[in-house]
């Protein structure tokens, strides 16, 4: 849940600046601490789907638009997954590991 909720938040975070809106604005359009905002924007709790929804409307947008992944850049999209296997790995064992390093490497060599 802790990569789901790191995705989530960016995604909040970049639509929120995208827009050119505060944490303390969309916390006080909530009636919520704007240190809430940051801790969904930093992956620390998860956003309740109600509240993405009203956060969802503050923003002006659909609950799909925001799970629209595929709109992002490319380079943004990657960024994103690097994160989220990274976050992944560091639970494995090192055996774990060393098979995964061996697995991607055939991967480049493509």
């Amino acid at each position: 849940m802790d990569c789901a909720n790191k995705l989530y938040g960016k995604r909040l975070r970049d639509l929120r600046v995208k827009k050119k809106f505060t944490q303390e604005f969309i916390a006080n359009s909530l009636d919520i601490r704007t240190a809430t905002i940051s801790e969904f924007e930093n992956g620390k709790i998860s956003i309740k789907l109600s509240t993405l929804g009203s956060i969802c409307q503050i923003l002006g947008i659909s609950i799909i638009e925001f799970f629209d992944f595929d709109s992002l850049p490319t380079d943004a999209k990657k960024t994103e997954i690097i994160a989220a296997i990274s976050a992944n790995l560091k639970a494995l064992d090192i055996e774990k590991l060393l098979y995964i390093n061996t697995m991607t490497q055939m991967f480049k060599k493509r």
